[in-house]
């Protein structure tokens, strides 16, 4: 049944065929048997679905959703809720995902009995990944827990962010 799913990935791309490749693999290395890729696409004309069609026809992980094509957040919305694995996280189009980082985040729910969890990210430069502008996105937004703080100036991005399937229902529609 459904709960056979562990990890859903729920990414959307729109125009993001520049470091396309580069994402899927580096989110694909992550992810066991059990685990979906869901890829949203709003309609890109860039090479962008050829890209995608290509990885779905030889990998079954993904599964690709043709965008409501009313911009970013109804197609975060339209991706999270085609999924069905336990632990939801999130990917834009241009991420590149560190070794481990699936692993790291599921000990983390396995271990605390928290509903999301959030990491920090490294800032590259344009077209180049190996280029670090920024090691420390957490530490440039002087992140740091507490919701009154996050309500002032919110420090966390939706693409370090993974969160347990309950809290979907809070999530979707996007406020």
């Amino acid at each position: 049944g459904e709960n056979e799913i562990r990890v859903s990935v729920a990414m959307v791309t729109y125009n993001g065929a520049a470091y396309l490749r580069e994402q899927i693999d580096s989110i694909l290395s992550q992810l066991g048997e059990e685990d979906e890729l869901i890829i949203s696409d709003d309609g890109s004309e860039d090479g962008t679905l050829s890209i995608l069609q290509e990885y779905q026809k030889v990998n079954e992980k993904i599964r690709l959703l043709q965008g409501p094509g009313q911009g970013i957040k109804k197609n975060v919305e339209h991706a999270l809720s085609g999924t069905r694995g336990r632990y939801i996280f999130l990917a834009d189009q241009d991420d590149i995902w560190l070794p481990g980082k699936v692993e790291r985040i599921l000990q983390v729910f396995q271990e605390q009995t928290v509903s999301v969890a959030v990491h920090d990210a490294r800032v590259f430069q344009g077209d180049d990944s190996t280029q670090i502008l920024m090691d420390s996105f957490f530490a440039f937004r002087g992140s740091c827990a507490g919701v009154i703080k996050n309500m002032v100036k919110n420090t966390y991005i939706g693409c370090c962010m993974a969160f347990r399937r309950e809290l979907l229902e809070a999530v979707v529609p996007i406020p």
